[in-house]
């Protein structure tokens, strides 16, 4: 496949095109040429700093995913996208560039009416031209452009998962062993810890 057929098919796999998948694709495609695609082994871990629209494109293009466990959010809130290849340690950390990218006013405007339900039809038609507008600019916008580029060591110890469950003491859920916290026989999931 080439670049605009990987565009298409992320764009199908989240619904729309907007920045933060073209950010996304960026960031995999990136990714993708220093470190590789996951394979079976899962080889390749996804660290995301956001829960936002760029991680559709990481985990289509880069084959890491929630389920398969080599896809982590750590919710900072931040764009920011690390990638471990665990065969050997290589890592990659892209972190997105204060002004790569920005809005116009009118873009704001019509983000603010489209998200509120106040826009027009006409107002919405011109929000998604302006989506594409700038999704394209990021696209074709070189990666160290867009990305603060580091290559430091990644630590992977909060990674391994256990594949056992116990239910919780308090609220009877089951609960994966490695998340359940407390002394003595009370095991709480992290919610009913936090509300004891």
């Amino acid at each position: 496949m080439d670049n605009s057929e990987l565009v298409r098919a992320v764009e199908q796999f989240h619904g729309h095109m907007c920045p933060g998948v073209a950010i996304g694709i960026q960031a995999a495609l990136f990714a993708l040429a220093e470190l590789g695609r996951s394979s079976d082994s899962n080889d390749v871990v996804a660290i995301v700093e956001t829960n936002m629209c760029a991680v559709d494109g990481i985990q289509y293009l880069l084959g890491c995913t929630f389920g398969r466990g080599n896809l982590v959010h750590l919710d900072h809130g931040k764009n920011v996208y690390s990638f471990v290849r665990t065969k050997d340690g290589k890592s990659l950390r892209l972190s997105v560039r204060e002004g790569a990218w920005q809005r116009s006013a009118e873009h704001e405007e019509l983000l603010s009416k489209t998200r509120s339900g106040l826009a027009t039809e006409p107002q919405r038609v011109r929000y998604w031209e302006l989506q594409r507008e700038v999704s394209q600019q990021i696209l074709e916008m070189a990666a160290d452009r867009m990305f603060q580029i580091s290559h430091k060591p990644i630590s992977l110890s909060q990674l391994p998962r256990d594949m056992h469950y116990r239910r919780c003491t308090k609220c009877g859920e089951m609960t994966n062993i490695s998340r359940l916290t407390g002394a003595h026989e009370a095991q709480l999931c992290l919610p009913c810890f936090q509300n004891s």
